[in-house]
């Protein structure tokens, strides 16, 4: 019973990191694509849900969409419900691998990092539309952790899984197949069933994104890719954590200790270059991630990082979210057979962990009671500044629904463009949390087509509207003001 407790409380720790920015942050308002979405909720049954392709939706994903009508009809339309089990998907996926891990303690002490440092990578457990991609971390910690033994046992239930999946995600699909063909590549599976299952995943995904918005390829495909990877390495303190990471995963890696120490100190070099040069260091650690497990043999894990390495490749916007599947295999990878560490690591007291957790929670109920925690509160602030503007924007258009300018065309002073597109996507002080192409159908749902001739602009972090009337101010302790502004039509003479 005391080794079951103790590797709970490891278990605990690994998902203490992600879990901590989630308390401070919960719940957020309608944000991005949500506006869409309700808009068209409001007039969807739950067939529709599951037949339609929704806006914002880059393909039919029919049980993500179902699900999210569920919840949101079944909360009256609050996204607390679909939010929480984001969260709670997400850290399911965590805490099944560090069960199933052998150095538990090593993974959760790199969970615990990779959470707490490489946070922004999970703001869609804040969206309606995150409804996705917990369910395929879900299912890739189901794959990281199986015992795979030899032939063809299991295959069939992995099929299963990674088809069902695929109706939240269409990634789920050529995971599944990569994971397969590095099992031929282990001599695990039969070249036939290898071969098989690759093509009917093919076959699969080319149906479900059959009619889904098409892939790009040019300039915007590759600074998508290296966009994803930057907003989550969004502070110099983000880079350290990562070049640790990357000096560790080596040092846990099967090498001589001169290939070891040449190779820690070339990969860290180049981390950090990339850092002082406004790139990320995070390619350079799924490289020693890759190193590592070729090293091992473990093909099926290579074969699953180098894919999820480039998924920000099918859809460029530079969101950072497109990155937490390969990030999650790289944290899995370092606490991969390193027997050395976990002996070292079995010295730790017990009761270490539990110390860790009771500081976490500690410093988030004091974070959420408005309490100014020393550093900590600072590095909290931006995610509570975006929580805020997302109720501000909420507060700003129930009032003017219902006000007197209700007829009047409304937009956003500032667009809310991609990180692929903004000119400096890490500063949001006056970035809205939804883009005009989401608010308006929310805004036809909600009054139909304008009528009035002036027009009003909703502006965010005290921003002034030239030559506007200032109508309405909202204050805000961490994002600003959010106002709303009327602007006469122009005379025509």
């Amino acid at each position: 019973m005391t080794a079951t407790r103790n590797r709970l409380l490891w278990i605990a720790l690994a998902i203490a990191g992600l879990s901590f920015w989630f308390w401070i942050g919960y719940p957020f308002a309608n944000h991005n694509e949500s506006y869409a979405w309700i808009a068209q909720f409001e007039r969807m049954d739950l067939h529709d849900a599951l037949t339609r392709h929704l806006i914002g939706v880059a393909n039919w994903r029919p049980l993500g969409t179902g699900w999210a009508w569920i919840l949101w009809h079944g909360a009256h339309g609050s996204l607390a419900g679909v939010e929480l089990l984001n969260y709670l998907l997400a850290a399911a996926a965590w805490a099944w691998l560090a069960w199933r891990m052998m150095s538990c303690r090593l993974f959760a002490i790199a969970a615990f990092l990779v959470g707490g440092a490489l946070f922004s990578g999970y703001v869609y457990l804040f969206h309606l539309h995150g409804i996705f991609y917990s369910p395929l971390l879900v299912f890739l910690a189901i794959l990281l952790g199986a015992r795979t033994a030899r032939g063809t046992g299991g295959l069939v239930t992995g099929f299963a899984m990674a088809a069902t999946t695929a109706l939240f995600h269409p990634f789920a699909l050529p995971l599944f197949a990569a994971f397969v063909g590095g099992l031929w590549l282990e001599r695990r599976v039969p070249l036939w069933a290898a071969a098989l299952t690759i093509v009917v995943c093919g076959g699969l995904s080319l149906l479900l994104l059959a009619g889904g918005r098409p892939v790009p390829m040019g300039p915007e495909t590759w600074s998508g890719l290296s966009f994803s990877y930057r907003m989550v390495e969004i502070h110099p303190a983000v880079t350290a954590v990562v070049m640790l990471l990357i000096a560790a995963t080596v040092a846990t890696t099967r090498l001589g200790i001169a290939a070891r120490w040449l190779a820690g100190i070339v990969l860290v070099l180049l981390a950090g270059m990339l850092g002082a040069t406004g790139g990320s260091a995070l390619p350079v650690w799924i490289l020693a991630c890759l190193i590592k497990l070729a090293r091992e043999g473990r093909w099926s894990w290579v074969a699953m990082l180098a894919l999820a390495a480039i998924f920000p490749i099918a859809y460029p916007t530079g969101s950072p979210t497109y990155t937490v599947p390969a990030l999650f295999i790289a944290t899995a990878t370092f606490g991969f057979h390193s027997e050395a560490w976990r002996v070292r690591l079995a010295r730790i007291p017990a009761f270490a962990p539990a110390l860790v957790l009771a500081l976490v929670v500690a410093v988030v109920c004091a974070i959420r009671a408005g309490a100014d925690v020393p550093l900590v509160s600072r590095l909290a602030d931006p995610l509570l500044a975006e929580r805020e503007r997302t109720f501000q924007m909420e507060a700003a258009l129930r009032w003017v629904l219902q006000s007197p300018y209700r007829s009047h065309p409304l937009a956003l002073y500032r667009e809310a463009r991609s990180p692929n597109e903004a000119q400096n996507a890490v500063e949001r002080r006056h970035r809205p949390p939804t883009q005009q192409a989401h608010l308006g159908p929310y805004l036809r749902e909600k009054r139909g087509e304008p009528t009035g001739s002036d027009s009003l602009f909703i502006s965010f972090g005290s921003e002034a509207v030239p030559a506007g009337t200032l109508l309405l101010a909202l204050p805000g302790r961490y994002a600003g003001e959010a106002r709303v502004y009327g602007r006469p039509a122009p005379t025509i003479p």
